[in-house]
C-alpha cells in the first residue's frame, strides 16, 4: 500500500490518516467545549508539521 509507485494504495492510506486527523480535531473541540482542562494532547509530527512526515 505504501510503495512509491502505488498511487491507489497511497490514496487509501492518506484518506485513513486524514480521517484520523479530523477525528482528533473533533475530540479536541469536544474536550474544549466540555471544559475538560485536565486532558492534555501530546503533539506529533503528523499533526504539528505534516510536511515533515515524508522527508
Amino acid at each position: 500500500m505504501l510503495a512509491a509507485d502505488n498511487q491507489v494504495g497511497g490514496a487509501v492510506v492518506q484518506r485513513a490518516v486524514d480521517a484520523l486527523v479530523a477525528q482528533t480535531r473533533e475530540i479536541e473541540r469536544a474536550v474544549s467545549a466540555l471544559k475538560l482542562d485536565q486532558i492534555a494532547f501530546e503533539g506529533s509530527d503528523s499533526l504539528d508539521n505534516p510536511s515533515a512526515v515524508f522527508q
